[in-house]
């Protein structure tokens, strides 16, 4: 699509689906952040980051780095485990850590690699 001077502009980000099982990188933080009742800012404390960061990328304006990524879900109390197939991009899984900080139960949220 292009506006009245030509340029062209960014396709629309389609709807999000009710449970998409294959959402971002930042979709995956927004909703074990909101699993876990917690705000962008109490996030942003726990990881020592802005919420300002938070906020870019749970709105996929920035692509975290998988180490940054590992590190908000730590500070939920997840872990971020990779899931590689021949073929198939990288699927990002969060897993819930027990008190112990050891892998308990997956969780049922999935992102695929950017």
């Amino acid at each position: 699509m292009q506006d009245a001077e030509g340029d062209r502009e960014a396709p629309a980000k389609p709807p999000d689906m009710p449970y998409d099982r294959n959402p971002s990188p930042g979709e995956l933080v927004r909703r074990v952040r909101e699993r876990h009742h917690v705000t962008q800012k109490e996030l942003a404390q726990r990881a020592h980051t802005a919420q300002s960061a938070i906020s870019r990328i749970e709105c996929d304006r920035i692509s975290p780095t998988v180490d940054t990524l590992s590190g908000l879900l730590r500070a939920l109390g997840e872990e971020l485990s990779l899931e590689t197939r021949p073929g198939r991009p990288v699927v990002l899984r969060a897993r819930v850590l027990d008190s112990e900080g050891t892998q308990q139960t997956p969780a049922t949220d999935t992102a695929r690699s950017a």
